[in-house]
């Protein structure tokens, strides 16, 4: 339960899971051993929290140990993230990783320009390219 007071917000645990599940998953409101694909066990609070998208493993939410590449075509890169393999490039905010040669016959890689303005493009601006 969350409890405000004044700018302050305080977290209560509300549920005693048993020793053994000590991971309280949100989601289906269930005790766990452990999390599971796409979760981390947050110690602090006991509960199962989930990893940023398309990370597979993770022990925070932003530091993966492991991607859902061939689900999602994506890999692990040196920052902890997950990023499209090359080949693929991420839809704008969709949070996909589409294959070049889909948009770009013959492309092997290609970038998403993410500041990329219709009205732009008679300057020369493109949307997606290939490299």
């Amino acid at each position: 339960a969350l409890i405000r007071q004044g700018t302050m917000v305080f977290y209560i645990k509300t549920w005693q899971c048993p020793s053994g599940y000590d991971y309280f998953n949100l989601t289906t409101n269930l005790c766990q051993d452990m999390c599971g694909d796409y979760a981390f066990e947050y110690d602090v609070k006991y509960t199962c929290e989930y990893c940023n998208y398309s990370c597979l493993d993770c022990t925070s939410g932003h530091d993966c140990l492991a991607c859902s590449g061939n689900i999602d075509n994506r890999q692990l890169t040196g920052d902890k993230a997950c990023s499209c393999l090359s080949g693929f490039y991420e839809v704008g905010d969709s949070k996909v990783c589409e294959a070049c040669e889909d948009i770009i016959p013959g492309c092997v890689d290609c970038f998403y320009n993410t500041t990329y303005q219709s009205a732009d493009a008679a300057a020369g601006a493109v949307e997606l390219g290939c490299f």
